[in-house]
């Protein structure tokens, strides 16, 4: 809704009683109010938004504890800075101006000098610009999308010659939703409390293949009018870590969780997905507003998985029975890479199951085949037959048949209305996790009875949640020959379970060959405290892709060719006519 008064610059705010229905679902009075102070109208009040101060304790789920900020009242720009913004400070010279560049450079530690510095600021061309412009321009038809590929330095220095500054990650977190925090299954995001059934992907871009054009999203601004705070680009902040600057906000690339996670980066860090937006705070102000150095301990745990034997004994919980699969085809679709089959088959507890199976257009049966386990934006974005064709498009074209199960609670096979979250030490969780992985295990069993499928030559493939605490879906069925993981790590905040559904107990046993494919910068897997655990608890054979600059989901060109490579190595090269 847009609140206008003569006189005053109009406010636009969401009104929603989602967040209040979400956390007191008995008690919440759901009336909507909406208490505003109308700002003068004058030229900032176009481009950006007044910020409501006060105390702010950070509430992202990698926050250290008690960590907290006096915050005065201030403004942060409405939308992510553009391409063609940019551009102004481009053509204005603002690479030459000294008095725009006055941090330290340093990088992993180590002061480096200005002429070095600058000399890394540089296009496709080699002219001062952000990494992936040529000759000072961006691509056309890129000129509202947010600029990326700058470093930390680079956009300070913009905001500098705005006038402004990079909000401080305490501003940021203060004007993307306010102080609310939710507790159970739930996430804030920018609009309020989502669930885990509740798609995103109306409200903001999180998890497609690029940047869309600032202001796309009118339905996801935040509490104070901010657009794209989820997603489109993660965005630098002011505050300093020992590692360099904190970054948050998640990108297009990202599933809907990585919104609330914080990333620490080298000052010198560009990637497509990392832009920013600046802020003012207002005159008077009399605090650093949370600019000081944010203390994040990065220490690697070490985890100790069950004996061998006890392993052995973990594994019984998964046995199921043999009955009937019941399977069908219910439709299936031709498109000029692959034939998707939409299939229904009965689990272990009767419930139906859906599944897709992307078949090659073009290579002959039998096919080897790709058990895919999605991340959790099958649960909070996007189907998982849309993750499919979204990330594992190039594995179908390369000649490989992709299976993927919607396991009970993703989209598409929802609980029952108000079932309650799992806590991950209850029994409720365990008994969850062997559901789930019975409806994987039985959709090997179809596999199995399907000709045109190699059964020999079958890899599992988890993404995210796939390759995190639902891991243990690899570990439970002798019949992968391959396994590999992206975006994987051991979730310190999920432990402890019980044993039998422990990742930590899973990934030590692993006997397939395995890779890991991690970004060397993921917000979400930090790989200092998740992945490396993870990759130290995987046995050999084992080989590993981190890929330096990446985030939660490393690029395609860094993982499909190491993927493929691996799967070649593994299942034998794909037999093309």
């Amino acid at each position: 809704m847009v609140i206008t008064k003569d006189g005053f610059a109009p406010v636009e705010r969401i009104a929603s009683s989602a967040f209040q229905r979400f956390e007191f679902r008995f008690t919440a009075d759901s009336t909507i109010r909406i208490r505003v102070k109308l700002p003068p109208k004058n030229g900032e009040s176009d481009e950006m938004v007044r910020v409501d101060g006060g105390r702010h304790e950070l509430v992202g789920p990698d926050a250290p504890a008690g960590t907290i900020a006096t915050l005065d009242d201030f403004a942060i720009d409405r939308y992510e800075v553009t391409n063609e913004n940019y551009k102004a400070f481009v053509r204005a010279g603002g690479y030459g101006r000294a008095s725009l560049w006055q941090r330290d450079f340093v990088e992993q530690g180590k002061p480096v000098g200005a002429s070095d510095a600058m000399r890394r600021f540089v296009d496709k061309t080699g002219l001062p610009s952000p990494r992936s412009w040529s000759n000072q321009d961006f691509p056309n038809g890129m000129s509202r999308h947010p600029v990326s590929d700058v470093s930390w330095y680079e956009a300070e220095a913009y905001c500098e010659w705005k006038g402004k500054q990079l909000p401080t990650l305490f501003q940021w977190e203060q004007a993307a939703r306010g102080r609310a925090a939710a507790h159970g299954e739930a996430i804030v995001l920018p609009w309020g409390a989502a669930a885990p059934s509740e798609p995103a992907n109306q409200r903001a871009n999180l998890g497609t293949n690029g940047t869309t054009a600032v202001g796309s999203y009118p339905f996801g601004i935040s509490p104070y009018g901010a657009y794209d705070m989820a997603g489109n680009v993660a965005e630098w902040t002011r505050t300093p870590v020992e590692q360099g600057f904190v970054s948050t906000g998640a990108s297009f690339e990202d599933p809907v969780y990585v919104f609330a996670a914080y990333a620490f980066h080298d000052g010198f860090l560009a990637t497509p997905t990392l832009g920013f937006r600046c802020g003012r705070t207002a005159a008077g102000a009399t605090g650093d507003q949370g600019a000081s150095l944010l203390r994040v301990h990065q220490r690697t745990p070490e985890y100790q998985p069950v004996s061998e034997s006890a392993f052995r004994a973990l594994r019984s919980h998964y046995e199921y029975d043999h009955r009937p699969l019941q399977a069908h085809v219910l439709e299936r679709s031709s498109l000029p890479d692959w034939t998707r089959e939409k299939i229904q088959y009965v689990a272990g507890n009767s419930d139906s199951v859906i599944a897709f199976l992307y078949l090659p257009r073009l290579v002959p049966p039998p096919y080897q085949t790709i058990v895919y386990v999605p991340s959790n934006a099958a649960f909070f974005g996007h189907p998982a037959s849309d993750e499919v064709e979204r990330v594992l498009a190039p594995h179908i074209k390369a000649g490989r048949a992709v299976w993927v199960a919607v396991l009970k609670g993703m989209i598409g096979h929802e609980w029952e209305p108000n079932h309650p979250p799992a806590p991950s030490n209850s029994v409720q969780f365990r008994d969850e996790m062997v559901l789930r992985a019975t409806e994987v295990r039985r959709g090997l069993d179809y596999l199995e009875s399907r000709p045109d499928i190699d059964h020999e030559r079958l890899a599992y493939y988890g993404l995210s949640w796939g390759s995190g605490s639902r891991l243990v879906f690899a570990g439970v069925d002798d019949r992968f020959r391959s396994i590999v993981f992206v975006g994987g790590g051991i979730d310190e905040r999920l432990q402890p379970t019980m044993p039998e559904v422990s990742n930590i107990n899973f990934a030590a046993y692993l006997k397939p060959p395995k890779l890991l494919v991690n970004g060397r910068n993921d917000e979400d897997e930090v790989w200092a405290t998740r992945g490396l655990p993870l990759w130290s608890l995987l046995r050999e054979p084992k080989k590993l892709v981190l890929v330096e600059g990446a985030g939660h989901l490393p690029p395609a060109q860094a993982g499909v060719p190491a993927i493929n490579a691996f799967l070649d190595e593994t299942l034998g090269t794909v037999k093309r006519p």
